[in-house]
């Protein structure tokens, strides 16, 4: 493992890694170092499927992994997603009970591994697009103070990330079966950590996945949120989703989809400019997750944009 000390207004660009396990941490720390080079520091992001998470066995794995595989390594800690994230609801931050408990243990995994930044899904979802909640303004406030009472007892940046609507698109094309998430909108990201020193984990493709056209602008969003700014998940989007006919794909490598290279190489000029020490963490879909080809090539253009 490369140790870069104390250097200052370095972008950090992150993979993440199915930390349970040793072999993906491995693999994922190898692709980082190769690519990434000395230009720029490396990182981890913490994922996993949901019994990752509540397996104490597996905590202790994800924990002595990291500490023994990631010195000198940025590494942050985003917990498990995908449509376990609503079906489970052991993350729906509405509630102290699942979402708040939840954020706990990965606060809990933070402090082990020396983790500098959590983020959430809100896993506050509803079934269907058409069904979506009267309430909203009063569960973003729930969310909002369920992150905050953790917030407010870490000096662990807590940060909370944007979900499209319809979430689940690259699964689905019946509206009726897709699952979407309250907490959908930079604007919705905002309400949930305005007047405080909350972040918020921007994601290029969540952005861009519900918009048609040649300019799918990357780089208004990331303005808005101004101090709020914490971190960065970066792909492009592939498709459109049309109700019953058609869905779109995520994890595009960025520039090769709908985004395009253009808006991608005026996002990272934005970024170098305005936060030339962003945390920028390549979510790629890579077909063969033992080689991650796809991750090797984003890192690639990524590096080669903010030269």
């Amino acid at each position: 493992m490369v140790f870069y000390g104390v250097l200052e207004k370095m972008a950090t660009i992150l993979m993440p890694t199915m930390a349970a396990k040793r072999n993906d941490v491995e693999t994922v720390l190898s692709v980082l170092e190769r690519e990434v080079g000395k230009e720029h520091k490396i990182g981890l992001e913490i994922i996993g499927l949901a019994r990752h998470f509540q397996n104490p066995e597996s905590i202790a794995e994800i924990v002595k992994n990291i500490n023994e595989l990631a010195k000198g390594a940025y590494v942050s800690v985003h917990g498990f997603s995908g449509m376990a994230v609503y079906e489970s609801g052991l993350a729906d931050m509405r509630s102290e009970e699942s979402g708040g408990k939840l954020l706990d243990i990965y606060l809990d995994i933070a402090n082990k591994t020396n983790a500098q930044y959590v983020h959430v899904h809100s896993g506050a979802g509803y079934k269907g697009i058409t069904n979506a909640p009267k309430n909203k303004s009063a569960d973003l406030q729930k969310i909002k103070n369920v992150m905050l009472a953790r917030a407010n007892k870490t000096s662990i940046p807590v940060g909370i990330e944007n979900l499209p609507a319809p979430s689940m698109g690259d699964m689905e094309k019946d509206p009726d079966q897709i699952w979407c998430d309250e907490v959908e909108s930079i604007d919705d990201c905002l309400d949930v950590v305005k007047g405080t020193n909350m972040k918020v984990t921007f994601d290029t493709c969540h952005h861009a996945c519900g918009l048609n056209g040649q300019n799918i602008d990357v780089v208004e969003p990331a303005m808005n949120l101004g101090k709020h700014a914490g971190y960065f998940h970066l792909s492009d989007v592939d498709g459109n989703w049309v109700p019953y006919e058609s869905i779109w794909t995520e994890g595009v490598v960025p520039g090769k989809g709908r985004i395009g290279e253009q808006n991608f190489m005026r996002f990272i000029k934005y970024i170098k400019s305005n936060h030339p020490d962003a945390k920028l963490c390549i979510e790629a879909n890579n077909k063969d997750f033992s080689k991650l080809d796809e991750s090797a090539e984003s890192i690639k253009r990524v590096v080669n944009w903010l030269k």
